[in-house]
């Protein structure tokens, strides 16, 4: 065989291998998966990243290869902000055709876009929730436990145990409800979510913000996360200026360390369910555990769910002089040492 023909026949070699390599990958890229899970929905999980994604969806066997789903991804410039959610697929489709998707966020079914505001209380999540027409208010209490309860020891009975997938939850006490452990921020679910999975997703998206470094610092502070949780729902519902918060942080805290009753208003009215209008005087007096002018100390947990800013101000409380504080009309909030001065403030600036 001369020189010519064995150069022909390398190049014949390689267009073979070449046109076997593209077969291939355009079968990877275009068939659908053999075993792929129809009529299933495939969940993306907030702060998930692309490679885990990938491994996801292969093992769970809609696609074939998650190397080239991260390669296809890339393609389409969305490695990086992939949209969280439910995917449903009622058909087997290309590995092509669900990259695109994730990286469009096309959910494939009806979304549901729920905002959970910083410093929501169970009733209030219930209400946008059932107001969006998407879950059952009672159903809601009877996996969460009802929020706070008119009576000196609340206990609370849930159906739903979400301790076994939350670290967070498995060290909250048992007798309370889910309340300061659903963190407020905006999801998308689909008709398919069920209540359960979306309580679980709200659950991690607190695991996940709770990082190790924050629950370092709990420690070494020697807090629980429990108590750091309950002390930022005082904190969120009285403040939204991030130096206000810190400021009022450290003098609760204070307050505590000295025996103090912490004399938060929003306690009282979580008490009793009323928020709107002023606390008639005869509310101050309430046998509620979670009173805070009747009893000294924290309440027995959460009165709502804290934003990651109002957490972080609890452990990144302001030292002052000041004992006293209060807000007016406009959200700005005034300090005071005596209670003279705190008197004097509220003449001042409330009219009272």
């Amino acid at each position: 065989m001369t020189d010519r023909q064995i150069f022909y026949k390398k190049i014949v070699y390689l267009l073979f291998a070449l046109i076997l390599i593209a077969g291939v990958f355009v079968y990877l890229l275009l068939v659908p998966a053999p075993d792929f899970p129809i009529g299933e929905v495939f969940t993306i999980r907030q702060g998930e990243g692309l490679k885990e994604i990938a491994t996801n969806l292969h093992e769970r066997g809609f696609i074939r290869s998650s190397s080239l789903f991260q390669l296809s991804v890339s393609f389409w410039g969305k490695s990086k902000n992939l949209q969280a959610g439910d995917y449903y697929f009622e058909a087997p489709v290309s590995l092509y055709e669900i990259a695109k998707r994730v990286s469009r966020g096309d959910f494939g079914i009806k979304i549901f876009k729920i905002t959970i505001p910083e410093g929501s209380n169970l009733k209030q999540i219930a209400d946008i929730f059932e107001g969006a027409g998407l879950y059952n208010k009672q159903k809601i209490f009877e996996l969460t436990g009802l929020p706070a309860v008119i009576d000196k020891n609340p206990t609370v009975l849930s159906s739903g145990d979400f301790s076994e997938k939350s670290p967070l939850v498995s060290k909250k006490p048992k007798s309370l409800s889910l309340e300061g452990y659903l963190f407020p921020d905006t999801y998308f679910f689909t008709e398919y979510t069920s209540l359960p999975k979306a309580l679980e997703r709200m659950i991690r998206n607190l695991e996940d913000k709770v990082t190790p470094e924050i629950r370092s610092e709990i420690a070494r502070k020697g807090k629980t996360v429990h108590e750091i949780l309950t002390m930022a729902s005082l904190v969120e519902e009285e403040a939204t200026k991030d130096t206000d918060r810190k400021m009022i942080a450290g003098i609760l805290w204070k307050r505590l360390a000295i025996g103090m009753p912490l004399q938060v208003d929003p306690t009282v009215r979580y008490s009793t369910g009323k928020y709107n209008g002023g606390i008639p005087a005869e509310d101050f007096k309430i046998d509620s555990a979670f009173n805070t002018y009747k009893y000294a100390g924290l309440p027995p947990g959460p009165i709502s769910n804290p934003g990651i800013e109002a957490i972080r101000a609890t452990l990144e409380p302001i030292e002052s002089p000041y004992f006293f504080y209060m807000s007016d009309a406009h959200d700005n909030t005034y300090y005071a040492v005596t209670f003279e001065e705190h008197k004097e403030n509220k003449r001042k600036y409330l009219n009272k």
